[in-house]
């Protein structure tokens, strides 16, 4: 009887020693959501545009209350309101489309959207201009403070219930 190593068999067990740990690990499927594990998510897209809406329209009530506003400058408040949320959405392309144009049309196309965002855009800064023109100097103040806080670039918006004491 002969008792060298036979070189296929070294092959096979080297095979099986390095993939068990890799099949024992693909079969466990605890880290692998089951279809009632992703139902009770803490929140679907839905639920997280709605906390959204909720959380700006809180943010906007309580910046309403810290400007104090007069009767008179409550119409003025709801046309800035009313310019400051979307009315029209901007003509997106369809992607199978976009696939399809060539890259100067596809440029083409992202300008036209882009110019459509610059109109919306100039539509709300003359609203704002308007409403901030009816406000008294205080109140100025209060809205520069509020529009600073909004800015986009910070990382950190402010939350409802930090609106900043203005003195």
């Amino acid at each position: 009887m002969k008792n060298s190593a036979n070189p296929i068999h070294f092959a096979l067990l080297a095979a099986c020693l390095f993939t068990v740990p890799f099949i024992s690990a693909a079969a466990d499927t605890a880290a692998i959501p089951t279809p009632t594990q992703k139902n009770s998510m803490p929140m679907n897209a839905m639920e997280m545009i709605a906390r959204k809406q909720a959380a700006k329209q809180a943010q906007m009530q309580e910046f309403h209350d810290a400007l104090k506003l007069t009767k008179e400058q409550e119409a003025d408040w709801k046309i800035f309101i009313e310019s400051s949320r979307s009315t029209k959405p901007i003509n997106k392309i369809d992607p199978q489309k976009m696939d399809k144009l060539t890259a100067p049309e596809r440029a083409d196309q992202m300008l036209e959207m882009e110019k459509e965002r610059e109109k919306m855009m100039e539509q709300r800064v003359a609203a704002l201009k308007i409403f901030y023109a009816k406000l008294t100097p205080e109140q100025q103040k209060i809205f520069d403070t509020y529009h600073s806080e909004q800015n986009p670039m910070k990382m950190h918006p402010m939350k409802p219930g930090a609106m900043p004491d203005i003195k």
